[in-house]
Protein backbone atom coordinates (compact mmCIF):
# COMPACT_ATOMS: atom_id res chain seq x y z
CA UNK A 1 0.00 0.00 0.00
CA UNK A 2 1.41 3.63 -1.03
CA UNK A 3 0.82 6.92 0.15
CA UNK A 4 1.84 9.10 -3.23
CA UNK A 5 2.09 12.64 -3.64
CA UNK A 6 -1.03 14.11 -5.60
CA UNK A 7 1.43 16.78 -7.26
CA UNK A 8 2.53 20.50 -7.75
CA UNK A 9 0.52 21.32 -10.25
CA UNK A 10 -2.22 23.70 -9.25
CA UNK A 11 0.05 27.13 -9.90
CA UNK A 12 2.53 28.79 -11.76
CA UNK A 13 4.62 27.33 -14.45
CA UNK A 14 4.11 23.98 -13.72
CA UNK A 15 0.19 24.44 -13.86
CA UNK A 16 -1.60 21.19 -15.71
CA UNK A 17 -5.50 21.30 -16.55
CA UNK A 18 -7.98 19.42 -15.07
CA UNK A 19 -8.28 16.36 -14.81
CA UNK A 20 -4.87 15.90 -15.90
CA UNK A 21 -3.44 17.48 -12.66
CA UNK A 22 -2.88 14.93 -10.59
CA UNK A 23 0.40 13.18 -11.01
CA UNK A 24 0.55 9.06 -11.56
CA UNK A 25 0.30 6.76 -9.35
CA UNK A 26 -1.60 9.42 -7.21
CA UNK A 27 -4.66 9.62 -10.07
CA UNK A 28 -5.12 5.86 -9.41
CA UNK A 29 -7.78 5.14 -7.81
CA UNK A 30 -7.43 4.01 -3.59
CA UNK A 31 -8.56 0.47 -2.36
CA UNK A 32 -11.54 1.83 -0.43
CA UNK A 33 -14.10 4.10 -2.35
CA UNK A 34 -15.58 6.90 -0.13
CA UNK A 35 -19.22 7.32 0.00
CA UNK A 36 -19.42 10.48 -2.22
CA UNK A 37 -17.55 8.56 -4.99
CA UNK A 38 -20.55 7.55 -6.72
CA UNK A 39 -19.59 7.14 -10.00
CA UNK A 40 -17.46 3.17 -9.26
CA UNK A 41 -14.89 1.37 -11.20
CA UNK A 42 -11.57 -0.44 -10.24
CA UNK A 43 -9.48 0.05 -7.13
CA UNK A 44 -5.90 -0.25 -6.35
CA UNK A 45 -3.47 0.53 -3.33
CA UNK A 46 -3.16 3.71 -3.87
CA UNK A 47 -3.82 6.86 -0.83
CA UNK A 48 -3.65 9.80 -2.81
CA UNK A 49 -2.47 12.82 -0.59
CA UNK A 50 -2.50 16.49 -1.03
CA UNK A 51 -0.64 19.32 1.24
CA UNK A 52 -2.27 22.09 3.70
CA UNK A 53 -0.42 24.36 5.34
CA UNK A 54 -0.40 25.10 9.69
CA UNK A 55 -3.77 27.05 9.40
CA UNK A 56 -5.78 23.82 7.77
CA UNK A 57 -5.74 26.04 3.96
CA UNK A 58 -4.72 24.14 1.08
CA UNK A 59 -1.43 24.79 -0.22
CA UNK A 60 -1.71 26.80 -3.52
CA UNK A 61 0.12 24.32 -5.57
CA UNK A 62 -1.48 21.01 -4.05
CA UNK A 63 -2.57 19.51 -7.46
CA UNK A 64 -6.72 19.32 -8.16
CA UNK A 65 -8.97 16.39 -9.09
CA UNK A 66 -10.53 14.68 -10.78
CA UNK A 67 -8.65 12.12 -13.04
CA UNK A 68 -10.12 10.06 -15.06
CA UNK A 69 -9.61 6.66 -16.77
CA UNK A 70 -12.00 6.99 -19.20
CA UNK A 71 -10.09 5.44 -22.81
CA UNK A 72 -7.17 4.24 -20.73
CA UNK A 73 -7.11 0.65 -22.65
CA UNK A 74 -7.55 -2.53 -20.09
CA UNK A 75 -9.22 0.39 -17.38
CA UNK A 76 -11.98 2.64 -19.15
CA UNK A 77 -13.56 3.91 -16.09
CA UNK A 78 -14.08 6.86 -14.17
CA UNK A 79 -15.62 8.90 -16.94
CA UNK A 80 -15.51 12.59 -16.69
CA UNK A 81 -17.28 15.60 -18.53
CA UNK A 82 -19.97 14.11 -18.58
CA UNK A 83 -19.21 11.89 -15.18
CA UNK A 84 -17.98 13.41 -11.85
CA UNK A 85 -14.44 11.63 -12.51
CA UNK A 86 -12.03 10.26 -9.54
CA UNK A 87 -12.23 12.33 -6.53
CA UNK A 88 -8.74 13.24 -5.81
CA UNK A 89 -7.05 13.28 -3.69
CA UNK A 90 -8.25 10.96 -1.19
CA UNK A 91 -7.26 13.23 2.10
CA UNK A 92 -4.69 16.04 2.71
CA UNK A 93 -1.69 16.74 5.09
CA UNK A 94 0.91 19.29 6.37
CA UNK A 95 3.01 20.46 3.58
CA UNK A 96 3.74 23.43 3.76
CA UNK A 97 7.01 24.91 5.55
CA UNK A 98 8.04 21.44 6.85
CA UNK A 99 11.24 21.08 8.51
CA UNK A 100 13.39 18.36 6.44
CA UNK A 101 16.68 17.15 5.64
CA UNK A 102 19.02 19.41 3.62
CA UNK A 103 20.18 17.49 0.66
CA UNK A 104 23.09 19.91 0.01
CA UNK A 105 23.89 19.61 4.20
CA UNK A 106 24.33 16.53 5.19
CA UNK A 107 24.64 18.15 9.26
CA UNK A 108 21.88 20.68 7.96
CA UNK A 109 17.96 21.28 7.92
CA UNK A 110 15.57 23.12 5.95
CA UNK A 111 11.95 24.17 5.41
CA UNK A 112 10.61 22.63 2.36
CA UNK A 113 6.96 22.51 0.51
CA UNK A 114 5.20 19.98 -1.60
CA UNK A 115 2.68 17.12 -1.83
CA UNK A 116 5.75 15.41 -1.41
CA UNK A 117 5.82 16.64 2.43
CA UNK A 118 2.58 16.06 3.51
CA UNK A 119 2.44 12.54 1.99
CA UNK A 120 5.16 11.21 4.25
CA UNK A 121 3.23 12.07 7.29
CA UNK A 122 0.06 10.05 5.88
CA UNK A 123 2.67 7.26 5.48
CA UNK A 124 3.59 7.12 9.49
CA UNK A 125 -0.16 7.47 10.31
CA UNK A 126 -0.45 3.80 8.44
CA UNK A 127 2.48 2.92 10.34
CA UNK A 128 1.06 3.80 13.41
CA UNK A 129 -2.56 1.88 12.36
CA UNK A 130 -0.22 -1.27 11.66
CA UNK A 131 1.63 -1.02 14.69
CA UNK A 132 -1.94 -1.67 16.46
CA UNK A 133 -3.68 -3.80 14.10
CA UNK A 134 -1.14 -6.00 12.06
CA UNK A 135 -4.38 -7.30 9.95
CA UNK A 136 -5.26 -4.15 8.54
CA UNK A 137 -6.31 -4.43 4.71
CA UNK A 138 -5.71 -1.90 2.06
CA UNK A 139 -8.95 -1.33 2.09
CA UNK A 140 -9.76 -0.72 5.93
CA UNK A 141 -6.66 1.98 6.08
CA UNK A 142 -7.89 3.60 3.55
CA UNK A 143 -11.85 3.72 5.15
CA UNK A 144 -10.43 4.59 8.36
CA UNK A 145 -7.97 7.55 6.93
CA UNK A 146 -11.07 9.07 5.13
CA UNK A 147 -13.81 8.59 7.54
CA UNK A 148 -11.81 9.79 10.83
CA UNK A 149 -10.49 13.14 8.74
CA UNK A 150 -10.92 16.33 9.43
CA UNK A 151 -13.27 17.49 7.11
CA UNK A 152 -12.67 20.45 5.17
CA UNK A 153 -12.84 23.46 4.37
CA UNK A 154 -15.78 23.15 6.61
CA UNK A 155 -17.00 20.47 8.98
CA UNK A 156 -19.76 19.56 6.52
CA UNK A 157 -17.62 19.37 3.78
CA UNK A 158 -18.10 16.01 1.92
CA UNK A 159 -15.10 14.65 -0.21
CA UNK A 160 -13.99 17.27 -2.68
CA UNK A 161 -11.56 17.75 -5.63
CA UNK A 162 -9.12 19.65 -3.35
CA UNK A 163 -8.48 18.32 0.20
CA UNK A 164 -10.36 15.11 -0.57
CA UNK A 165 -11.76 13.64 2.73
CA UNK A 166 -10.31 16.35 5.08
CA UNK A 167 -7.08 16.75 6.78
CA UNK A 168 -6.06 13.74 8.44
CA UNK A 169 -6.52 12.95 11.81
CA UNK A 170 -3.43 10.77 13.38
CA UNK A 171 -4.75 10.15 17.25
CA UNK A 172 -8.68 9.84 15.68
CA UNK A 173 -7.37 7.15 13.00
CA UNK A 174 -5.57 5.26 15.45
CA UNK A 175 -8.03 5.40 17.97
CA UNK A 176 -10.59 3.81 15.81
CA UNK A 177 -8.53 0.51 15.54
CA UNK A 178 -9.73 -2.30 17.68
CA UNK A 179 -7.03 -4.24 19.60
CA UNK A 180 -8.16 -7.71 19.74
CA UNK A 181 -4.96 -9.57 21.59
CA UNK A 182 -3.86 -12.92 19.81
CA UNK A 183 -4.00 -16.40 21.32
CA UNK A 184 -0.83 -17.15 22.65
CA UNK A 185 -0.36 -20.74 21.02
CA UNK A 186 -1.69 -23.05 18.66
CA UNK A 187 -0.29 -26.64 17.82
CA UNK A 188 -1.63 -29.48 15.66
CA UNK A 189 -1.03 -32.95 16.38
CA UNK A 190 -2.03 -36.11 13.63
CA UNK A 191 -3.92 -38.58 15.88
CA UNK A 192 -4.38 -40.77 12.78
CA UNK A 193 -5.22 -41.24 9.21
CA UNK A 194 -8.67 -39.71 9.86
CA UNK A 195 -8.04 -36.91 13.29
CA UNK A 196 -6.03 -33.99 13.87
CA UNK A 197 -6.24 -32.56 17.43
CA UNK A 198 -5.65 -28.82 17.65
CA UNK A 199 -4.57 -27.46 20.58
CA UNK A 200 -4.52 -23.68 22.19
CA UNK A 201 -3.95 -21.08 24.55
CA UNK A 202 -6.41 -18.34 24.59
CA UNK A 203 -5.61 -14.68 25.18
CA UNK A 204 -5.12 -12.80 28.17
CA UNK A 205 -8.64 -11.81 28.06
CA UNK A 206 -9.56 -14.81 27.52
CA UNK A 207 -11.89 -14.01 24.55
CA UNK A 208 -13.79 -16.68 22.29
CA UNK A 209 -12.00 -18.20 19.42
CA UNK A 210 -12.64 -19.20 15.92
CA UNK A 211 -10.45 -21.31 13.76
CA UNK A 212 -10.97 -22.03 9.85
CA UNK A 213 -9.20 -25.02 7.80
CA UNK A 214 -8.46 -25.86 4.16
CA UNK A 215 -6.25 -28.21 2.76
CA UNK A 216 -4.34 -25.53 0.87
CA UNK A 217 -2.15 -22.13 2.00
CA UNK A 218 -4.81 -19.81 0.61
CA UNK A 219 -6.68 -18.10 2.97
CA UNK A 220 -9.32 -15.29 3.45
CA UNK A 221 -9.85 -12.88 6.47
CA UNK A 222 -12.64 -12.75 8.89
CA UNK A 223 -14.24 -9.68 8.55
CA UNK A 224 -14.98 -6.90 11.17
CA UNK A 225 -18.58 -7.36 12.55
CA UNK A 226 -19.29 -10.44 10.53
CA UNK A 227 -20.05 -13.56 12.64
CA UNK A 228 -19.35 -17.28 11.26
CA UNK A 229 -21.21 -20.56 11.45
CA UNK A 230 -19.43 -23.82 11.54
CA UNK A 231 -19.15 -25.02 7.59
CA UNK A 232 -19.14 -21.37 6.48
CA UNK A 233 -16.22 -20.52 3.91
CA UNK A 234 -14.31 -18.02 3.34
CA UNK A 235 -14.27 -15.68 0.15
CA UNK A 236 -10.44 -16.03 -0.19
CA UNK A 237 -10.20 -19.82 1.24
CA UNK A 238 -10.91 -21.62 4.59
CA UNK A 239 -13.48 -23.42 6.16
CA UNK A 240 -15.07 -22.58 10.04
CA UNK A 241 -14.26 -25.74 12.04
CA UNK A 242 -14.90 -24.55 15.48
CA UNK A 243 -15.58 -21.25 17.47
CA UNK A 244 -16.37 -21.26 20.77
CA UNK A 245 -14.53 -21.42 24.54
CA UNK A 246 -12.60 -24.67 24.61
CA UNK A 247 -8.79 -24.86 24.11
CA UNK A 248 -8.79 -27.70 22.16
CA UNK A 249 -10.97 -29.73 19.33
CA UNK A 250 -10.37 -32.80 17.35
CA UNK A 251 -10.70 -32.42 13.55
CA UNK A 252 -12.41 -35.33 12.16
CA UNK A 253 -13.11 -37.28 8.95
CA UNK A 254 -9.88 -36.40 7.42
CA UNK A 255 -8.32 -37.95 4.40
CA UNK A 256 -5.23 -39.76 4.50
CA UNK A 257 -1.83 -38.79 4.26
CA UNK A 258 -2.84 -35.37 3.18
CA UNK A 259 -1.74 -31.48 4.65
CA UNK A 260 -4.63 -29.31 6.68
CA UNK A 261 -3.61 -25.95 7.18
CA UNK A 262 -5.63 -24.11 10.31
CA UNK A 263 -5.65 -20.20 10.91
CA UNK A 264 -6.81 -19.49 14.72
CA UNK A 265 -7.98 -15.95 15.65
CA UNK A 266 -9.39 -14.57 18.78
CA UNK A 267 -12.76 -12.63 18.56
CA UNK A 268 -14.52 -10.06 20.93
CA UNK A 269 -18.52 -9.02 21.07
CA UNK A 270 -18.56 -7.30 18.44
CA UNK A 271 -16.61 -9.64 16.11
CA UNK A 272 -13.79 -8.05 16.15
CA UNK A 273 -10.78 -10.31 15.27
CA UNK A 274 -6.97 -10.51 16.36
CA UNK A 275 -4.17 -11.64 14.69
CA UNK A 276 -4.20 -14.79 13.08
CA UNK A 277 -1.66 -17.86 14.52
CA UNK A 278 -1.11 -20.42 11.86
CA UNK A 279 -0.67 -24.03 12.96
CA UNK A 280 -0.31 -27.29 9.99
CA UNK A 281 -0.13 -30.92 10.05
CA UNK A 282 -0.38 -34.13 7.46
CA UNK A 283 -2.79 -36.80 8.86
CA UNK A 284 -0.77 -40.08 9.14
CA UNK A 285 -0.64 -42.87 6.28
CA UNK A 286 -2.27 -45.97 5.74
CA UNK A 287 -2.07 -49.08 3.79
CA UNK A 288 -1.75 -48.80 0.76
CA UNK A 289 0.27 -45.89 -0.40
CA UNK A 290 0.72 -45.08 -3.94
CA UNK A 291 2.52 -41.90 -4.85
CA UNK A 292 2.93 -41.31 -8.72
CA UNK A 293 4.23 -37.42 -8.07
CA UNK A 294 1.43 -36.14 -9.98
CA UNK A 295 0.31 -33.28 -7.54
CA UNK A 296 3.09 -30.91 -5.91
CA UNK A 297 1.29 -30.73 -2.86
CA UNK A 298 1.84 -34.72 -1.51
CA UNK A 299 5.77 -33.42 -0.92
CA UNK A 300 3.94 -31.49 2.40
CA UNK A 301 4.08 -34.34 3.97
CA UNK A 302 7.05 -35.38 3.66
CA UNK A 303 10.16 -33.55 5.22
CA UNK A 304 13.46 -32.95 3.67
CA UNK A 305 16.83 -32.77 5.46
CA UNK A 306 20.21 -32.04 4.20
CA UNK A 307 23.30 -33.65 5.61
CA UNK A 308 25.71 -31.96 2.88
CA UNK A 309 24.62 -29.05 0.67
CA UNK A 310 21.23 -27.78 -0.01
CA UNK A 311 20.31 -29.40 -2.58
CA UNK A 312 16.54 -30.57 -2.99
CA UNK A 313 14.55 -33.69 -3.95
CA UNK A 314 11.75 -32.07 -6.17
CA UNK A 315 9.18 -32.02 -8.91
CA UNK A 316 10.22 -32.90 -12.76
CA UNK A 317 10.04 -34.29 -15.68
CA UNK A 318 12.51 -37.58 -16.10
CA UNK A 319 15.68 -35.42 -14.52
CA UNK A 320 14.39 -32.06 -16.38
CA UNK A 321 16.54 -32.87 -19.46
CA UNK A 322 17.14 -36.13 -21.33
CA UNK A 323 18.59 -38.84 -19.04
CA UNK A 324 15.56 -39.77 -18.58
CA UNK A 325 13.10 -37.64 -21.46
CA UNK A 326 9.96 -38.55 -19.35
CA UNK A 327 9.07 -39.94 -15.84
CA UNK A 328 8.34 -44.28 -16.01
CA UNK A 329 4.40 -43.06 -16.11
CA UNK A 330 2.19 -39.51 -15.81
CA UNK A 331 3.19 -36.52 -15.85
CA UNK A 332 6.12 -36.05 -13.42
CA UNK A 333 8.37 -37.70 -11.39
CA UNK A 334 10.53 -36.76 -8.61
CA UNK A 335 14.11 -35.77 -8.92
CA UNK A 336 17.67 -35.85 -6.87
CA UNK A 337 20.67 -33.83 -8.91
CA UNK A 338 23.30 -31.22 -9.08
CA UNK A 339 23.33 -27.98 -11.51
CA UNK A 340 26.54 -29.24 -12.75
CA UNK A 341 28.14 -27.02 -10.13
CA UNK A 342 31.27 -28.74 -8.58
CA UNK A 343 30.50 -27.87 -5.28
CA UNK A 344 27.71 -29.46 -5.03
CA UNK A 345 29.03 -32.87 -5.46
CA UNK A 346 29.02 -34.75 -2.15
CA UNK A 347 25.53 -33.35 -1.56
CA UNK A 348 22.99 -35.35 0.21
CA UNK A 349 19.44 -34.76 1.10
CA UNK A 350 16.77 -37.30 2.97
CA UNK A 351 13.10 -37.16 2.15
CA UNK A 352 11.16 -38.82 4.84
CA UNK A 353 7.84 -40.09 4.14
CA UNK A 354 5.28 -39.46 7.16
CA UNK A 355 4.82 -42.49 9.54
CA UNK A 356 2.63 -45.01 8.33
CA UNK A 357 0.31 -46.94 10.76
CA UNK A 358 0.82 -51.13 10.91
CA UNK A 359 -2.03 -52.13 12.80
CA UNK A 360 -3.76 -54.53 10.43
CA UNK A 361 -0.02 -55.67 8.86
CA UNK A 362 3.00 -57.94 10.17
CA UNK A 363 5.16 -56.93 7.05
CA UNK A 364 5.63 -53.96 4.76
CA UNK A 365 6.53 -54.29 0.91
CA UNK A 366 7.97 -51.19 -0.96
CA UNK A 367 7.92 -51.24 -4.30
CA UNK A 368 8.67 -48.18 -6.86
CA UNK A 369 10.43 -47.31 -10.27
CA UNK A 370 14.26 -45.93 -10.61
CA UNK A 371 15.96 -44.51 -12.68
CA UNK A 372 20.31 -43.26 -11.73
CA UNK A 373 22.05 -43.19 -15.06
CA UNK A 374 26.00 -42.69 -14.61
CA UNK A 375 28.26 -40.79 -16.57
CA UNK A 376 32.14 -41.58 -16.82
CA UNK A 377 32.18 -44.71 -14.66
CA UNK A 378 30.15 -42.25 -11.98
CA UNK A 379 26.74 -42.73 -10.46
CA UNK A 380 24.86 -41.20 -7.88
CA UNK A 381 24.16 -43.44 -4.76
CA UNK A 382 20.24 -43.60 -3.47
CA UNK A 383 20.00 -45.45 0.28
CA UNK A 384 16.46 -46.30 1.59
CA UNK A 385 16.37 -46.87 4.87
CA UNK A 386 13.40 -47.52 7.97
CA UNK A 387 12.82 -47.63 11.25
CA UNK A 388 9.85 -48.88 13.31
CA UNK A 389 10.09 -45.86 15.99
CA UNK A 390 10.79 -42.35 16.61
CA UNK A 391 13.43 -42.77 19.07
CA UNK A 392 15.01 -45.87 17.13
CA UNK A 393 18.44 -44.88 14.33
CA UNK A 394 17.60 -45.40 10.84
CA UNK A 395 18.37 -49.02 9.71
CA UNK A 396 19.66 -49.70 5.99
CA UNK A 397 17.33 -51.28 4.27
CA UNK A 398 18.92 -51.39 0.72
CA UNK A 399 21.44 -49.14 -1.24
CA UNK A 400 21.20 -48.61 -5.16
CA UNK A 401 25.02 -47.22 -6.63
CA UNK A 402 25.40 -48.65 -10.13
CA UNK A 403 24.26 -47.08 -13.19
CA UNK A 404 20.82 -47.45 -14.21
CA UNK A 405 20.00 -45.93 -17.85
CA UNK A 406 16.12 -47.74 -18.35
CA UNK A 407 13.25 -47.26 -15.50
CA UNK A 408 13.44 -50.17 -13.30
CA UNK A 409 11.23 -51.64 -10.85
CA UNK A 410 12.22 -52.61 -7.52
CA UNK A 411 10.52 -53.86 -3.95
CA UNK A 412 11.43 -54.37 -0.68
CA UNK A 413 9.92 -56.17 2.16
CA UNK A 414 10.90 -56.00 5.72
CA UNK A 415 13.29 -58.91 7.57
CA UNK A 416 10.62 -61.21 9.01
CA UNK A 417 12.27 -60.50 12.82
CA UNK A 418 10.86 -56.79 12.34
CA UNK A 419 8.63 -56.28 14.87
CA UNK A 420 6.34 -53.10 14.77
CA UNK A 421 3.29 -50.74 14.79
CA UNK A 422 4.26 -48.00 12.75
CA UNK A 423 6.86 -47.82 10.16
CA UNK A 424 8.71 -44.48 8.68
CA UNK A 425 10.66 -44.83 5.23
CA UNK A 426 13.62 -43.08 4.31
CA UNK A 427 15.11 -42.12 1.15
CA UNK A 428 18.52 -40.78 0.82
CA UNK A 429 20.04 -39.24 -2.13
CA UNK A 430 23.89 -38.38 -1.90
CA UNK A 431 25.07 -36.65 -5.95
CA UNK A 432 28.66 -37.98 -7.03
CA UNK A 433 28.36 -36.73 -10.38
CA UNK A 434 25.68 -39.17 -12.63
CA UNK A 435 22.76 -37.52 -14.27
CA UNK A 436 20.34 -37.59 -11.20
CA UNK A 437 18.46 -40.04 -9.05
CA UNK A 438 14.58 -40.30 -10.35
CA UNK A 439 11.91 -41.94 -8.45
CA UNK A 440 8.01 -42.57 -9.85
CA UNK A 441 5.00 -44.92 -9.07
CA UNK A 442 6.15 -45.24 -5.29
CA UNK A 443 3.72 -47.53 -3.63
CA UNK A 444 3.62 -49.09 -0.27
CA UNK A 445 1.80 -51.94 1.12
CA UNK A 446 1.26 -53.67 4.29
CA UNK A 447 0.34 -57.52 4.62
CA UNK A 448 0.70 -60.96 6.46
CA UNK A 449 2.94 -63.32 6.31
CA UNK A 450 1.16 -65.81 8.50
CA UNK A 451 1.60 -69.19 7.82
CA UNK A 452 -0.64 -70.68 4.96
CA UNK A 453 -0.84 -74.14 3.65
CA UNK A 454 0.49 -74.44 0.39
CA UNK A 455 -2.35 -76.65 -1.12
CA UNK A 456 -4.54 -74.05 0.21
CA UNK A 457 -3.09 -71.66 -1.74
CA UNK A 458 -2.82 -73.34 -4.49
CA UNK A 459 -6.04 -73.82 -4.87
CA UNK A 460 -6.82 -70.37 -5.30
CA UNK A 461 -4.24 -69.04 -7.14
CA UNK A 462 -4.28 -70.35 -10.77
CA UNK A 463 -1.75 -69.18 -13.40
CA UNK A 464 -2.26 -69.70 -17.52
CA UNK A 465 -1.07 -70.31 -19.37
CA UNK A 466 2.22 -72.70 -18.65
CA UNK A 467 4.40 -72.68 -20.42
CA UNK A 468 3.43 -69.27 -22.70
CA UNK A 469 4.65 -66.98 -25.50
CA UNK A 470 3.19 -64.21 -24.34
CA UNK A 471 0.30 -63.35 -22.06
CA UNK A 472 -0.46 -64.89 -18.52
CA UNK A 473 -3.63 -64.87 -16.48
CA UNK A 474 -3.31 -64.66 -12.51
CA UNK A 475 -6.52 -65.39 -11.41
CA UNK A 476 -7.34 -65.44 -7.70
CA UNK A 477 -10.20 -67.10 -5.63
CA UNK A 478 -11.97 -65.66 -2.81
CA UNK A 479 -8.09 -64.36 -1.82
CA UNK A 480 -7.22 -60.56 -2.74
CA UNK A 481 -4.77 -60.13 -4.53
CA UNK A 482 -2.28 -56.49 -3.73
CA UNK A 483 0.39 -56.97 -6.23
CA UNK A 484 2.50 -58.99 -8.22
CA UNK A 485 6.11 -59.57 -9.23
CA UNK A 486 7.65 -61.94 -12.40
CA UNK A 487 11.10 -62.36 -11.27
CA UNK A 488 14.33 -63.91 -13.15
CA UNK A 489 16.34 -67.42 -11.61
CA UNK A 490 18.32 -64.65 -10.07
CA UNK A 491 15.80 -63.06 -8.04
CA UNK A 492 15.56 -59.95 -10.69
CA UNK A 493 12.44 -58.25 -11.14
CA UNK A 494 10.89 -58.48 -14.81
CA UNK A 495 7.25 -56.97 -14.10
CA UNK A 496 5.93 -55.20 -11.31
CA UNK A 497 2.07 -54.53 -10.58
CA UNK A 498 1.00 -52.87 -7.29
CA UNK A 499 -2.85 -52.81 -7.14
CA UNK A 500 -3.56 -49.13 -5.96
CA UNK A 501 -7.23 -50.79 -4.84
CA UNK A 502 -7.52 -54.84 -3.28
CA UNK A 503 -9.53 -56.41 -5.43
CA UNK A 504 -10.13 -60.02 -6.70
CA UNK A 505 -10.56 -61.35 -10.13
CA UNK A 506 -8.00 -61.95 -12.81
CA UNK A 507 -4.68 -59.83 -13.54
CA UNK A 508 -3.26 -60.10 -16.88
CA UNK A 509 1.19 -59.94 -17.45
CA UNK A 510 2.51 -59.20 -20.48
CA UNK A 511 5.69 -60.96 -20.74
CA UNK A 512 5.98 -60.92 -25.13
CA UNK A 513 9.26 -58.92 -24.67
CA UNK A 514 11.18 -61.58 -22.17
CA UNK A 515 13.92 -63.90 -23.00
CA UNK A 516 12.78 -67.45 -23.35
CA UNK A 517 13.61 -69.18 -19.84
CA UNK A 518 11.97 -70.07 -16.54
CA UNK A 519 10.51 -67.25 -14.07
CA UNK A 520 8.62 -66.76 -10.62
CA UNK A 521 5.76 -65.36 -10.39
CA UNK A 522 5.27 -63.64 -6.97
CA UNK A 523 1.17 -63.03 -6.14
CA UNK A 524 1.06 -60.90 -2.72
CA UNK A 525 -2.28 -61.63 -1.13
CA UNK A 526 -4.40 -61.11 1.90
CA UNK A 527 -3.49 -64.43 3.44
CA UNK A 528 0.33 -64.37 2.61
CA UNK A 529 2.57 -64.79 -0.40
CA UNK A 530 2.60 -67.45 -2.80
CA UNK A 531 5.21 -68.26 -5.30
CA UNK A 532 4.30 -70.21 -8.94
CA UNK A 533 7.16 -71.37 -11.47
CA UNK A 534 6.10 -69.96 -15.34
CA UNK A 535 7.99 -71.30 -18.16
CA UNK A 536 8.61 -68.65 -21.49
CA UNK A 537 8.70 -70.13 -24.62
Amino acid sequence: MASTAAGNEHTGYTYVAIPNQVRVPGSCPPPWLHTDQTTTGGTSAVVCVGATDQNDNIANFSSWGPVTWQGISGFDDYPYNPGMGLIRPDVSAPGVSIKSCDYSNINGYQSMSGTSMACPCVSGVMALMLSKNINLTPAEICEILQTTAVPLPNASSPKNNTYGAGRIDAFAAVSTIAVIQAPQEFMANPLSSSQIELQWQKNINNDPVIVFANTVTEFGKPQKGNSYQIGDVLADGGEVIYFGDEVSFIHTNLSQGTPYFYKLFAYNENYEYSKEIDAQACTRNQYPLFEGFEDENALFCWEQEQIENEIFWVYGKGNNDNNPPNPYEGENNLIFKWNGNQSEIGSTTRLFLPPMEMNDFDNVKLSFALYNEGTNNISDQLSIYYKTAESEDWTLWKSYSKSLDIWTLDTLVLPENVETQSLQICFQGKLKGGYGICIDNLYVEGFNTISVDDYFLADKITVYPNPTTGKLRVTSYELQVTGIELVDIYGRIQKAESRKQKAEGEIEIDITNLAVGVYFVKIYTEAGVVTKKVIKN
